[in-house]
């Protein structure tokens, strides 16, 4: 099973309001986390929902504006300010977490069919216990993306 499942959708029947910014940050470029206030805690269980869009790819079909993520539960490990996943997943690691304040920050990178897929996210940990923020990634082959995106726990407790 998949860890971080892309699944990508374009109709032309879609209303253009479909593919406004779910999270309200705008141009994800634009996200700026604000970090300060104490160490987020992030041990637990989190789901991955996020929409952006892939660009650059060598086969247009893959190119779209409507690119949506979305995991299968991710436990998280955290010691201190590093974050690590466990348990492993076949084909997906997660790599360079670290907690900064209220922020999180860390790397995916999943391999499957021959393809790799590799994301780095940023976040900013909400009062609500969310965690809200941007990603960037490269593949498979030529593509790149960008977009937004929010942690949900999934063991909220």
């Amino acid at each position: 099973m998949r860890s971080l499942a892309l699944i990508v959708g374009i109709s032309s029947v879609v209303p253009v309001a479909a593919c406004d910014s779910l999270f309200d940050f705008g141009d994800p470029s634009n996200f700026v986390p604000n970090c300060a206030g104490g160490t987020a805690a992030v041990a637990g269980t989190w789901r991955i929902e996020g929409q952006g869009e892939r660009t650059s790819c060598s086969d247009d079909a893959l190119d779209t504006e409507r690119l949506l993520l979305s995991s299968d539960p991710l436990r998280l490990v955290q010691n201190g300010t590093d974050v690590k996943l466990g348990p492993d997943l076949d084909g997906f690691e997660l790599r360079n977490g670290r907690v900064t304040g209220r922020c999180l920050r860390f790397d995916t990178v999943e391999t499957f069919g021959g393809f790799t897929i590799e994301y780095r996210f940023e976040a900013q940990l909400d009062s609500d216990g969310v965690l809200r923020g941007t990603f960037r990634g490269d593949g498979p082959g030529s593509c790149r993306s960008e977009g937004e995106f929010e942690a949900i726990p999934a063991d909220p407790g």
